[in-house]
């Protein structure tokens, strides 16, 4: 056990360096506020914290996290407008919570946000196999299977992107 956590410590500490160094959480409530699609939900239950959804549609979205390394990036926090494709960029549910299905809750939630824009089309996301609750999630609201990103750790855990276009999920609504 210690040597597969010593392997892939490196790995899964430059993803969690990357999402804590990444623009959009500089400044959560400036960042989100960029376009009307987008949104940052925190998800609470008599006070305890269950799960949070972020979905950026700004104009600049499908670039990826971006790690806030100068400030060509953090002009970025101004650039107002919105994108045909937003994006996912957190999605997390604490373990007691998931068997309830409550990410799928989170999920459409964030969907009918950001498709109430009519300019977004497709909303993108990240499938880790570590996190195969959210993938489940993804799949039940509709999200088509997509390429391979990467995998992670010395076991090559995969990382697929997902994609759910507009009229897949008007037509889900309407079922």
């Amino acid at each position: 056990m210690f040597g597969t956590d010593w392997y892939n410590r490196p790995a899964f500490e430059e993803s969690m360096q990357d999402a804590l160094h990444s623009v959009d959480l500089a400044d959560t409530a400036a960042y989100y506020s960029r376009s009307p699609a987008s949104g940052f939900w925190i998800l609470e239950y008599n006070g305890r914290f269950v799960g949070l959804i972020a979905v950026d549609a700004s104009t600049d979205s499908a670039s990826g996290d971006i790690p806030l390394s100068s400030d060509d990036q953090k002009s970025k926090l101004t650039a107002k407008g919105t994108s045909s494709l937003a994006t996912i960029r957190h999605f997390y549910v604490e373990e007691p919570y998931r068997s309830t299905l409550v990410q799928d809750d989170l999920l459409k939630c964030a969907l009918k946000f950001a498709f109430q824009e009519k300019k977004v089309q497709r909303v993108k996301a990240l499938d880790a196999e570590l996190t195969s609750y959210l993938g489940k999630s993804l799949r039940r609201q509709g999200f088509s299977s997509g390429s391979l990103v990467e995998t992670v750790g010395v076991f090559g855990w995969s990382v697929h992107e997902r994609v759910l276009d507009r009229k897949t999920y008007e037509k889900n609504q309407q079922a």
